[in-house]
């Protein structure tokens, strides 16, 4: 009985060990964080509403925008949009060689703010694709 209960003890250490240092799983156990807005948006299209409010409360944070938190990709929002690009250039509008933001959240916005948002996701660029012909893009109100 003495020895059996024992091995359970040791079991569950086993166990517990495993959920620290899972062999060849260390993502799972150190993302604390993950993708932060999975959505693209754009003014004056069919926006998802919560992820219009992620991206407000983002700038409101980190730009302090000063946007009420309401779910709506208005004037305030593309223009704060534009000043967060326009900020990160180099890793925004440089890859798609431009030089001037377009207010308009898409991937290497999205890509920026999600590792600004959770640094070790270390996202990197994704393939660069037109807005118009990305099928997840949301389309025009």
């Amino acid at each position: 009985s003495h020895g059996s209960g024992g091995g359970g003890a040791g079991g569950r250490s086993g166990g517990f060990l495993r959920n620290v240092a899972p062999a060849g799983e260390v993502l799972g156990a150190t993302t604390t964080c993950g993708i932060y807005v999975d959505k693209f948006l754009r003014k004056g299209y069919k926006n998802d509403i919560d992820a219009v409010k992620k991206v407000q409360k983002f700038l409101n944070e980190y730009m302090k925008a000063g946007l009420p938190e309401n779910g709506i990709f208005g004037p305030n929002t593309e223009t704060a949009l534009k000043k967060f690009q326009a900020s990160h250039s180099d890793k925004i509008l440089k890859p798609w060689g431009l030089k001037l933001p377009t207010g308009i959240f898409y991937l290497t916005t999205q890509t920026e703010v999600n590792n600004i948002m959770c640094p070790e996701l270390n996202l990197l660029i994704p393939v660069l694709t037109p807005f118009e012909t990305n099928p997840l893009a949301p389309k025009r109100d």
